[in-house]
């Protein structure tokens, strides 16, 4: 999905999707087309998708680490070239999540697309989450997503573009009680991208719906920028 992020965005967000066993990576391009459910519309700053409604889903397979993705026509209908870009990078993160998947390649109507859209965008070939950077907020947040579970000592796992590399997270209870708060180091920072961890640990009574914060202090004057967060469930 799409995240505003105060107005900045829109950004790429992770959302979390319960699907069918049988064919998970059908399940969650389906969900991918569904668009957003009822938490998500309500959750502020606002989500949206890029998706078009009415895009059907034709086909997937996947072979040599490429997801060949056969959907519907309408899937390139409406214009501009955000509006492109942006549903491109969500089927990619949404199809190469699965281990054995790490590029995409698209057809429409069953057609290989070299050129996407009358805004011509070239795809001569398969697509990977890097062709997706500029659409990803400073401060990523790739599992668990919005909505989805986080037992204590899960591992959090994002990508981020900050000053040093170096950057916050926080999980709050729903009382809006601190329950851990950490630095997080990525592989890269200050104008490149890098992969950052952090197993998160903390003890509550009963099962419940928590708050997961990333932010990043100002070089400037200290205070939180490219604040996101989203509910999580704990316990």
């Amino acid at each position: 999905m799409l995240d505003d992020l105060e107005g900045q965005g829109p950004f790429l967000a992770s959302v979390h999707r319960i699907v069918d066993g049988g064919n998970p990576l059908e399940g969650v391009l389906l969900a991918l087309l569904d668009g957003l459910n009822s938490e998500e519309k309500q959750w502020q700053p606002s989500f949206s998708t890029a998706v078009p409604s009415g895009t059907r889903l034709l086909g997937a397979s996947v072979q040599d680490g490429v997801v060949e993705i056969n959907l519907s026509r309408e899937f390139e209908s409406g214009g501009g070239t955000l509006s492109m870009s942006a549903r491109l990078a969500q089927l990619v993160y949404t199809a190469t999540q699965f281990p054995k998947s790490q590029k995409v390649k698209m057809l429409l109507d069953g057609q290989p697309v070299e050129v996407f859209s009358s805004e011509g965008l070239l795809l001569d070939q398969p697509m990977d989450r890097d062709d997706a950077l500029e659409l990803l907020p400073p401060i990523f947040i790739d599992d668990p997503g919005f909505g989805g579970p986080l037992e204590s000592g899960q591992l959090v796992v994002g990508k981020s573009n900050v000053f040093e590399a170096t950057s916050q997270i926080a999980l709050f209870d729903a009382s809006g009680a601190k329950l851990y708060e950490h630095f997080v180091t990525a592989t890269c920072g200050t104008g490149c991208w890098g992969d950052w961890f952090e197993n998160v640990t903390y003890n509550l009574a009963s099962a419940q719906t928590g708050i997961l914060r990333v932010w990043e202090f100002s070089a400037k004057d200290g205070s939180p920028i490219h604040v996101q967060e989203y509910p999580v469930r704990l316990g």
